[in-house]
Parts: C-alpha cells; structure tokens; sequence
C-alpha cells in the first residue's frame, strides 16, 4: 500500500474561480457534465453565483434553526474611569488623577477570531436536497454566531481521498473577520450543491495528473471519496453529513454562544 499523504490546497474566490473557468482536461470534466438534478445549476451559472451569491439560499435561515432570535450579544460588567461616576478609586485620587471616579457598565464581551471551516464534499449518493438542508444548517450557525458577536474567519473545504491514500484538502477562503459580511455569497458557497459538485470539481480538475490519478479525479472513475478535513487547520469544522453535522450544531452552538438548542429547534 502507498504511503499516505496530504495536498492542501488554500485559495481565495478569486483565485478558486480562476482555476475552476480553466478548461478541464478531457478524462476529468465532470464538472461542466449536464447533471441539474444533482450537481445544481450549470457551470456558468455556477460561476456567477459563486461571485453574487445565491439569495434564494439565504432566505429563512432563522426559520430553518429556529435559534437566531435567541441569540444575544455576550455581555460582561466592566469598569469604566471619567470625572464623574458612582464610585472613587482612592489611590487615584490621592495621585491627583482628574479621572478617579469609576463606574460599572454592561459592554461587549470581547471574543476570539474562530477559524471555520465548512466541509461541503459528499458521496455521490447525497442527493442535493440534502446537501441544502445540511448546508443551511450550517449557514444558520455562522450567523448565530456573528448575531453573537463571535467573529469567525470561514473557509469552504472539499476534502476527498483515492484508494491509494492520498488525500486532497481544497480550501477556499469566503469571509474574512471583520469584513462585512455578504449573506448571499455565503449562502451559495456553503448551501448550494454546485459549490461542491461544480466549483469544487473544477478546482480538483486542474490538479496536476499524478494527484488526480492518486486522488481518483477522473469522470470515469469518480472524484474520490469524501475524506475527514484536516482538523489542526481549523478551531471548529462543520461536517458535510447530516447526521454529523446535526450533532455538530449542537455543540458549537452551546459551547460558542452559550445556546442550547432543543430537539423541537432541529426540526
């Protein structure tokens, strides 16, 4: 048996959808094959939502959960110093400090940039229903926390591996922390099944051959199997799978924003 290893490939959109409108090479093109009912809208229209975003996608995400109206800001009491307030520091007023007054005040929790990453590749047995109900759960999750005023950095992962153990980690960066958000792009890249059986294929499709061939990327003979994304890469991973991820939202929701969700709020 071939020794495993790891190819982790780290894009931007920009630079994903710069490799994924490179014409595929003849025995892997799967992603431009003419397969609605599965790989979601045809590779050009793919494409263009890939940049504007997929609004249908994004609609009702708060129905879908059923947790974001619950979600409030982390808040902590903290101590603020002026002329005036309820309370005199001693040691600054024998200093002399104009500013020895304290006052106590409810403000923002600071919270640590959470590294996401979102596993999107599935079997080719997934149907694309369930990848959209999957994936908006997900998307669900991403908001709840940004309701929460956790910033997150999230990444798109498709993470699949040959019979000879290589596997292959594509990654493409969709939001930095701190950036405005666009729900819309999100939406598409995290909901949509294109963004996995269009974009991701088109992304693996310009791997060099022996990584295709070690990887299984040709259309004859599949795109791999859906294979674990590298954890140490990320502070939390959203599972492509829905009995997975299910759990998953569960646990990041409780432990990240203190939200615990109901079976009633899954359904």
């Amino acid at each position: 048996m071939s020794e495993k290893k790891t190819t982790i490939r780290r894009w931007t959109i920009e630079e994903a959808l710069e490799q994924a409108v490179k014409p595929p090479p003849a025995g892997a093109n799967a992603s431009r094959q003419k397969k609605p009912g599965w790989a979601g809208p045809d590779f050009d229209v793919a494409v263009q939502m890939a940049v504007e975003g997929d609004p249908k996608s994004a609609i009702g995400l708060d129905k879908h959960l059923g947790v974001l109206s619950r979600v409030r800001h982390s808040v902590r009491t903290v101590t603020r110093w002026g002329e005036a307030g309820s309370s005199v520091d001693v040691g600054r007023f024998l200093a002399g400090e104009p500013e020895c007054m304290a006052e106590s005040v409810r403000a923002r929790r600071a919270s640590p940039v959470v590294r996401l990453g979102v596993e999107r590749a599935v079997g080719h047995y997934v149907s694309a229903d369930e990848m959209r109900a999957t994936g908006a759960s997900v998307l669900a999750v991403v908001e709840a926390l940004r309701t929460a005023g956790i910033p997150a950095e999230i990444w798109v992962t498709y993470t699949v591996a040959g019979w000879e153990g290589h596997t292959l980690s594509t990654q493409v960066l969709i939001q930095e922390a701190g950036r405005p958000i666009n729900l819309d792009v999100l939406a598409f890249w995290i909901v949509n099944e294109a963004s996995f059986r269009r974009i991701g294929f088109a992304i693996e499709e310009q791997e060099p051959a022996d990584v295709r061939r070690e990887v299984g990327i040709s259309t004859g003979a599949g795109y791999g199997h859906p294979e674990a994304t590298p954890a140490a890469d990320f502070d939390e991973v959203a599972p492509a799978n829905s009995y997975q991820a299910t759990a998953w939202i569960r646990e990041v929701l409780e432990r990240r924003a203190g939200v615990t969700i109901t079976e009633d709020d899954q359904r």
